[in-house]
């Protein structure tokens, strides 16, 4: 009786081991099942040999086409979805303001931020223009420059209450050298995949236009206008080497007098290469605002950028 018992025992413990191993030993041979997308759009699978493979070789073994070396190279790398987003582009810039031409260079810079409960976004730009002076002299010097600060708290899907600073400088306007906005609303992200979002924004505002030589000539340049403001922000990733960014922001002045912002640009970023963080980008701004001289601006920009 003690012999059957014992026996039982050291049955169920061999049982008990012969699982354990088993459920230990089939993830790592899972393991070695792998499956690469490679640049060209084809995908391959099959069991990596790990003792063949090295840094610039993926040797797998393909059920129908066995033995099957991949370059490394080949592969796409997958996106990592970073917190923090930096762009750099430098470049040239041509500018249209009222009768004024101009040509020089651009530089720009945005940062973003995005967690679970909370965005932010900070872009800052600067142009030096040559502009024609009344001697014929060509003169090179800052003409125009901004400085953008958004922040949101995400407190439901989708939805979030944003603050919004901007400020633009134009030196080539007579009334409204200085352009400074601030808002408090609510923000709805309509659209979000991995190659396509829009976000749409709508609140209270508060809009000041001040500076220049005629400012002091109009009552409504240097006071600050109780508004509203609607804005929409899209980016589209075309395919792999091309990306598209829009965005169009309108202000509404209402007290003390009534007044149209309207600010508009659209840029495309074009990446030769898919190892690379290096892009060239073409974008085009428009600005109306109706209180300012001259009330239109617009500029053409053509530029190389770095991404990290």
């Amino acid at each position: 009786m003690r012999n059957n018992s014992f026996n039982y025992f050291i049955r169920l413990l061999l049982s008990g081991t012969l699982f354990s191993v088993f459920n230990i030993v089939t993830p790592a041979q899972a393991n070695d099942l792998v499956k690469f997308k490679l640049k060209n759009g084809d995908i391959i699978s099959g069991k990596l040999i790990k003792s063949k493979s090295t840094k610039q070789v993926r040797v797998l073994d393909h059920s129908l086409l066995g033995i099957v070396k991949v370059n490394t190279k080949s592969i796409l790398k997958k996106r990592i979805n970073k917190k923090w987003k930096t762009n750099i582009d430098l470049g040239i810039d041509s500018n249209s303001t009222g009768p004024n031409n101009s040509l020089g260079y651009a530089l720009d810079i945005s940062s973003t931020y995005k967690g679970k409960t909370q965005k932010l976004f900070i872009s800052s730009s600067l142009m030096g223009e040559k502009i024609q002076e009344q001697k014929n002299d060509i003169n090179s010097q800052v003409a125009k420059a901004g400085l953008k600060l958004r922040y949101d708290r995400i407190f439901a899907k989708g939805l979030s209450l944003y603050t919004l600073s901007d400020y633009r400088y134009n030196q080539l306007n007579t009334v409204g050298v200085n352009d400074i906005s601030t808002s408090l609303g609510i923000g709805y992200n309509l659209i979000e995949s991995d190659n396509l979002s829009l976000d749409l924004s709508i609140g209270p505002s508060v809009h000041l236009i001040d500076g220049g030589s005629q400012c002091s000539s109009y009552s409504s340049c240097g006071t600050f206008l109780t508004s509203s403001s609607y804005a929409a922000d899209a980016s589209w990733n075309i395919n792999k080497h091309l990306s598209f960014l829009v965005s169009d922001e309108l202000i509404i002045g209402h007290i003390p007098y009534s007044s149209t912002s309207n600010n508009f640009s659209t840029k495309f970023r074009y990446f030769p290469s898919l190892d690379s963080s290096f892009y060239t980008s073409i974008s085009f701004n428009s600005s109306f605002q109706s209180i300012k001289d001259p009330k239109h601006d617009n500029n053409l920009k053509l530029q190389m950028g770095l991404g990290f």
